[in-house]
Parts: C-alpha cells; structure tokens; sequence
C-alpha cells in the first residue's frame, strides 16, 4: 500500500491516523462518560479511568507517529502499534458491554473506533515495512 485512503501518500496519511485517532479517543471517552451508570458503583469510574488512561497512552503513541514523518525510527511505529492494539482490545471490550448494559452511545463509537483502528494499524504497518531499508 503506497497511498493512505488511496490518494494521499502515505507519510502524510500518519499525519491524518494521528488527528483521527485523537478525535476518536476524545469521543469515546465523552461517549463512555455520559452512557456509565455513576449511582454508587465504583466499578464504573474504574472502567472509565482505564479507557481514559488507555486513550493517554494512545495519544503518545499518536504522537509518535506523528514523528516518524520526519525521524524514522521503527521503535516509534511498535509504540502505536503496542498502544494501538491495547486500545482495539479495549474498544472490543467496551463493544461488549455496550451491547450487554445498553450503553448504545458508546457501543457505536468504539464499533467506529475498532474499525477506524484495524484500518490505521494496517497503514502503520505498512508504514513500518516501508521503512525497513
């Protein structure tokens, strides 16, 4: 895969995985906010701190992405692709949830996100092999 979505290349397609992901990590949280339960149950401010630290984590891998535009450096690219596969697994588990307790808000941003996801660790990866030599 030479082109991002087809017609961007590539180095900047990380650029556009970086913001979209940033976006996405924000709703999903807002998302997973306002659909929790918070009358006495402790377990749910646990569920959302861990998405939110999941997100903090996510974030710097974006940011890392974002640097590998201009130094490339592989290490980079595993550090989203650790933070990146923690988040798609939380997302799935959210998903889960979601669907179980009704938190339909959140059930289809985090489906967004999984897909959205699955699609940028693909480019990254790509993105890692292109900078094998």
């Amino acid at each position: 895969m030479e082109k991002f979505c087809f017609v961007i290349p590539l180095k900047w397609g990380m650029l556009i995985i970086a913001i979209i992901d940033t976006i996405l990590d924000v709703l999903g949280s807002v998302a997973l906010y306002y659909d929790l339960p918070f009358e006495g149950k402790s377990s749910m401010f646990c569920a959302l701190g861990l998405f939110v630290n999941c997100s903090i984590i996510h974030l710097m891998g974006c940011i890392f992405i974002v640097l590998t535009i201009w130094v490339q450096n592989r290490i980079f690219l595993l550090i989203y692709g650790v933070s990146g596969g923690l988040r798609l697994g939380f997302s799935a588990w959210i998903i889960a949830f979601g669907l179980i307790y009704w938190w339909i808000l959140s059930a289809i941003i985090q489906i967004i996100i999984f897909v959205f996801g699955i699609y940028f660790m693909v480019c990254v990866v790509f993105w890692y092999y292109k900078h094998e030599n």
